[in-house]
């Protein structure tokens, strides 16, 4: 939560629990596939998930044509990381959040989505978003931006 305190008085001005952006979809496809998507920004990516075939394939998740038995939608799990940063260095604070997606279960993970959100006008915007493949990571925990 941020609350904004003037005179003795605090207004909430972001709650996670309601505020449920940035927007996250996915799927999977055939041929051990899913994409991603963050709908305020557009950003999409193809996630390869061929590193998890044997274990898609005894939970019965692709058959052995390599198609999906059943439709499997992205979960967006939780929240891992939320922070303070002037991204675009005007002396105003942005938020940077990093949430954890997961595919054929919870335990799942496939990737995270990395997503600064800017103030605008008394509401949250999202203005900047990065997609990241779980296998991409290696042992790093959660993604960073470098430039």
């Amino acid at each position: 939560m941020i609350i904004a305190v003037a005179g003795r008085r605090g207004e909430v001005i972001l709650d996670t629990h309601p505020t449920k952006i940035p927007t996250v979809i996915g799927r999977f496809f055939n041929d051990y596939r899913a994409e991603i998507i963050v709908l305020e920004t557009g950003e999409r990516a193809m996630i390869d998930l061929l590193s998890r075939k044997a274990a898609y394939d005894r939970r019965f998740v692709y058959n052995e044509n390599e198609a999906l038995r059943s439709n499997v939608v992205v979960w967006v799990d939780k929240l891992s990381r939320f922070e303070p940063v002037d991204v675009d260095h005007d002396g105003i604070f942005e938020i940077k959040e990093v949430m954890d997606l997961s595919g054929a279960g919870r335990s799942d993970r496939i990737a995270y989505v990395e997503a600064v959100l800017k103030y605008i006008g008394g509401n949250w915007r999202v203005i900047d978003t990065w997609i990241a493949p779980a296998e991409d990571l290696g042992k790093i925990p959660l993604p960073k931006r470098i430039n």
